[in-house]
């Protein structure tokens, strides 16, 4: 085992006196180390019942147990609220196979999001897209083929002139990919929706974007990419980005992957150049673009499947899960809001081992009731 890392598992056997014989030497071997000790005292120690202040919570420092290697061939998690500094688990098959024949059959069960969209066309018809549904039509001069996973755009003869518009809606619970007529390809995200024409004309690429997307886009030095969302423009030759710029969101966040892009505030003409591991803030309310350098992989993940948390707080985290999971969200303890949260975990996990683990913490309790997720 490498010295730092541990599986929380191991620890939560500890409080509960089931570990094998080679799970305590596993675990006694990792405890050699004081900073191990140190941490291991203090999740006992939360495990009796002893709690900070309220008023301390959110001024703890924490670190991060690293995981062994950045395969993704398991579910890992980890989890910093109040004393707890952070706990990591390291779980597959979390819930029994018996536990899972014996569960009840809900009308209406919450599960992972899948891929959908509802494709409005030019002239208004709104034709709904899935897995496992087909198209294969012709607007204009342009072929329009999906498979119900994605959308794909021919210009057979390069004569339209970008007027003709269609608007791809992703709902919440969904997700779904397009490529464009020039040969981008978008993947939008769940609670989102793209605008943009058939087919470019022969000097303008521009679309319209509310909701999350991400965008690897075809070089073409004669016709920029634009992006336009409600508070800014980003405008591109050819490169990998991502744009978060949900209505609710007091932000707008754009991360870049590959390439470079230039990133406008629609309000003041104010703007950014970003390099690869960059991403500009634009606050909504003061109009303020700023910029950081970012691990681009926590931006990007859930395009492969993956929800990656890193010092995130449960607030956010919920309001992310509530757009997969197509769940409301009740705070009953308002200052939980504001648990800081690191980890990840696969996006078709079910809602209730996210919710377990992070009950595990013993920082809140969570209720799922019909589609609300309450947290206490």
């Amino acid at each position: 085992m490498d010295k730092k890392t541990i599986d929380f598992e191991l620890i939560w056997k500890k409080m509960n006196a089931t570990l094998t014989e080679e799970e305590e030497s596993e675990l006694n071997s990792w405890l050699k180390d004081k900073d191990h000790q140190r941490y291991f005292n203090q999740v006992m120690e939360q495990s009796e019942g002893e709690r900070l202040p309220e008023s301390s919570i959110a001024s703890l420092p924490w670190k991060k147990i690293k995981r062994k290697s950045n395969q993704r061939n398991r579910k890992v998690i980890s989890i910093v609220a109040g004393i707890v500094l952070i706990l990591t688990f390291v779980f597959i098959g979390l819930v029994p196979n018996e536990q899972l024949e014996q569960a009840q059959v809900t009308p209406n069960p919450i599960v992972p999001g899948s891929d959908k969209a509802i494709l409005i066309t030019s002239a208004g018809e709104s034709i709904e897209l899935s897995s496992g549904v087909n198209l294969d039509v012709k607007e204009e001069e342009v072929s329009l083929r999906s498979d119900g996973k994605s959308i794909v755009y021919t210009n057979e003869r390069n004569s339209a002139e970008g007027n003709i518009k269609n608007t791809l809606i992703i709902p919440k619970g969904g997700k779904f990919a397009v490529s464009l007529s020039d040969g981008t390809r978008v993947w939008i995200n769940s609670d989102s929706r793209l605008e943009y024409p058939i087919a470019f004309s022969e000097t303008d690429r521009t679309v319209t974007l509310q909701g999350e997307a991400y965008f690897e886009v075809t070089h073409d030095s004669n016709r920029p990419f634009t992006v336009i969302s409600k508070e800014q423009k980003v405008q591109v030759l050819g490169t990998s980005f991502s744009i978060s710029s949900y209505p609710e969101s007091e932000e707008v966040l754009t991360t870049l992957v590959e390439g470079a892009v230039k990133v406008q505030c629609l309000a003041n003409l104010n703007e950014e150049h970003l390099t690869p591991g960059r991403q500009s803030k634009l606050i909504k309310k003061t109009n303020l673009l700023t910029i950081k350098d970012v691990d681009t992989e926590l931006f990007v993940a859930w395009k492969d499947g993956w929800f990656v948390f890193e010092d995130q707080s449960l607030g956010e985290i919920l309001e992310t899960l509530s757009r997969w999971y197509n769940v409301d969200i009740f705070f009953v303890n308002a200052q939980a809001k504001g648990m800081k949260f690191t980890g990840e975990i696969e996006r078709h996990e079910n809602i209730e081992n996210i919710i377990s683990l992070i009950e595990k913490t013993n920082a809140v309790k969570i209720e799922i009731k019909d589609r609300t997720v309450i947290v206490r």
